[in-house]
């Protein structure tokens, strides 16, 4: 008799999940079109920009005093600097196009994957009950092959 091992339908799917490529590229598909739905929100977002500076300056200077001496002047300064930029544009047609656009490809994107989703399952179904048939099939036949030896012996 033949050996056999039946894989559980659970196992079989994970697995599957796991090595199908077009399911793999659905999958990149839908999540290239949720980035390009993000990216378009995002040119209608307002727009933070910062920025910072520090100098530091040193200045040292001699000075002659009439009594024949010489005074020392030093002087230092230190300059630090904060710029926070919001904008916000009241209106951009383009920035509100390109939002829709990723909008709409995002729902295209998602409803091909769960179309090839639900593909992916029916094929695997039903390579799982050809395969379960077939073990059936040999089954039976080696039964009736079992069956006319034991007639031929008699």
């Amino acid at each position: 008799m033949a050996s056999e091992v039946t894989p559980d339908l659970v196992d079989v799917h994970s697995l599957a999940l796991e090595h199908d490529a077009e399911l793999q590229a659905a999958r990149h598909r839908r999540d290239a079109g949720t980035e390009a739905l993000a990216q378009g929100r995002a040119g209608l977002l307002p727009s933070l920009s910062l920025s910072g500076e520090h100098s530091r300056e040193r200045e040292w200077s001699d000075q002659p005093t009439p009594p024949g001496s010489v005074t020392e002047q030093r002087r230092e300064i230190t300059v630090t600097r904060y710029q926070a930029s919001l904008t916000q544009p009241l209106f951009r047609l383009d920035a509100w196009y390109d939002y829709q656009e990723g909008r709409a490809g995002s729902r295209v994107a998602e409803l091909e994957f769960q179309q090839r989703m639900q593909d992916f399952n029916r094929e695997l179904l039903q390579a799982y009950l050809e395969a379960l048939r077939a073990q059936v099939r040999i089954r039976t036949l080696e039964s009736r092959v079992a069956g006319y030896r034991s007639l031929q012996r008699e």
